[in-house]
């Protein structure tokens, strides 16, 4: 019998260190593989890897402030107020 972890694993592909979903890749075909974008050749999966690996402080800082946000005691008009 297969773990959750082992169908999860199952269910990906690794495309040039991003991981894509199977559900996803298949829902979404057109938009992975090699694009001319602009009179450029990019392939996809490389390109999100690249953002990921860029990215990847950036959006482990803004959801470790979300998770402080939604942990937060505060009111809620204190914590989701607009600022002036």
């Amino acid at each position: 019998m297969s773990t959750g972890r082992e169908r999860s694993a199952a269910a990906r592909v690794h495309a040039a260190e991003a991981v894509i979903r199977e559900d996803i890749l298949q829902g979404f075909p057109g938009l992975f593989g090699t694009k001319t974008i602009n009179g450029r050749e990019v392939k996809v999966e490389e390109a999100i890897a690249a953002l990921v690996g860029e990215l990847d402080p950036e959006i482990a800082a803004a959801l470790a402030a979300r998770q402080a946000l939604l942990r937060s005691p505060a009111p809620v008009r204190e914590k989701y107020f607009w600022p002036k």
